[in-house]
């Protein structure tokens, strides 16, 4: 039997950007696509603008965002505030609201993982 590798190297650079859920996001994403398919994760790197707000919201799944640049503020449901900036991690736990709310301040980079089935295309 030959083994083939199915790794594969790429850049972010070369995946296209897909339209967020709101207006001033978009996403790349760059695991869990017909391009970099993936059985159990989903990985997108989430663009929002200067101003760009997400509305209360909350995830059955569990969902997990590394902020890779700029920043912005995070609230829960009970209303916590969080300022978050490059390097922090938001997880959210599964069956659970979670980041709920988000307004940025310049541009905000976010690398967001869930399972394929929750961040499509």
């Amino acid at each position: 039997m030959e083994l083939k590798s199915k790794l594969q190297v790429f850049n972010q650079s070369t995946v296209p950007v897909s339209p967020g859920v709101v207006d001033g996001l978009t996403i790349r994403k760059l695991a869990g696509d017909a391009h970099h398919p993936s059985e159990r994760i989903s990985v997108g790197l989430a663009t929002f603008a200067p101003g760009t707000h997400e509305h209360l919201h909350w995830h059955l799944i569990e969902t997990f965002h590394y902020i890779v640049a700029g920043r912005g503020i995070v609230r829960d449901i009970e209303g916590n505030s969080y300022d978050v900036g490059p390097g922090d991690v938001v997880y959210g736990p599964p069956g659970t609201a979670e980041i709920l709310h988000h307004r940025f301040r310049g541009f905000l980079w976010n690398l967001v993982a869930d399972s394929p089935e929750y961040l499509s295309p």
